[in-house]
Formats: structure tokens, C-alpha cells, sequence
């Protein structure tokens, strides 16, 4: 909650400043998985004291966030970018309901960046690593699913932010 933005800015500030990755300040999203994606939408707080990034996605973020932001049913969380979280029915961080909650407190605020949170019926955490030569694994058909579609749900929103 305290420590990865500041590894987020830092990560910024380094590609923006390295020419021959031609990073472009001010279209630069984030993008993380599970605790990652905690660490995305830590980072992109609108208490946040650098607000460099211009669009985030997490994969099946743990919403709790430790209390951070007010607690659950009191929450403050309010992201300064479009913000969009994929999940996963059948993962307990989306089932407890932290996602949503915050969310819709946030929309109840006026927030507009919080976008609807999509979530992929019959699917697990760790979808993303299903792919069809990992269908005889614990994958499931919703996971490959969710996988597939995510990555595409992924692709159009930061290009359509970022670009």
C-alpha cells in the first residue's frame, strides 16, 4: 500500500527518461496480477502524490487493501484514471465482494474513472495462465475462456486510453 507506488513512479520516471524506449510522459498505464494488482490500484489513488499514469487494469485484485482507504464499507478509494479491474466468479478476493463495494461507493462520490468491474463466470484466480495446451491441467473451459477474452478486454481499453 505504501511502498509499490513508489516503485510504480519509479518504474515511470525511468522509462520516460530512457530515450531509446520512447516512452511518451503521460502515456504510460499500469498493468498487474493479483497482489500486483492491489499494487495498481494503490498506485493509482487519488492520494497518491504522483499521478503520472494515464490508465490501469488489475487481474483479480485483492480490493481489502489491508483497511487502507477508509476500510471496505467506509471507503474513501477513488482512482485519478480510467481504472478497470478483471476477476474471476469463482476467485474468494472477487466473491467477498471488496471489488464492488469499493467501486460503487466510488461511483455514489462521482467517480467516473472506476470503470465496471468485469468478471468471467466459472472462471478461477490465475486464469491468465490457461491457454490451450494447459486444458488437461486444472484449466478449465471458463478459465481459457476468461483468459482469451481478458487479454482482448485488456488490449482495447489501454489502447483506447494510452493512444
Amino acid at each position: 500500500m505504501n511502498d509499490r507506488p513508489f516503485d510504480a513512479q519509479a518504474a515511470y520516471d525511468y522509462l520516460v527518461s530512457t530515450p531509446s524506449l520512447q516512452a511518451k510522459p503521460g502515456s504510460v498505464g499500469l498493468l498487474g496480477w493479483s497482489h500486483g494488482g492491489s499494487s495498481v490500484m494503490a498506485t493509482l489513488s487519488k492520494t497518491s502524490r504522483a499521478r503520472s499514469f494515464k490508465a490501469g487494469v488489475a487481474f483479480y485484485p485483492g480490493c481489502g487493501l489491508w483497511n487502507a482507504f477508509g476500510g471496505i464499507s467506509k471507503s474513501t478509494y477513488d482512482p485519478y484514471a480510467p481504472f478497470q479491474i478483471i476477476h474471476a466468479d469463482l476467485d474468494p478476493l472477487y466473491t467477498g465482494g471488496n471489488c464492488q463495494t469499493r467501486r460503487n461507493l466510488a461511483w455514489l462520490r462521482g467517480s467516473q474513472e472506476f470503470q465496471p468491474i468485469i468478471h468471467y463466470a466459472g472462471a478461477k484466480h490465475s486464469f491468465d495462465a490457461c491457454t490451450a495446451t494447459t486444458a488437461t491441467g486444472s484449466c478449465t473451459a471458463a478459465d481459457m475462456k476468461a483468459k482469451s477474452d481478458g487479454d482482448a478486454v485488456t488490449k482495447t481499453f489501454l489502447t483506447s486510453k494510452l493512444l
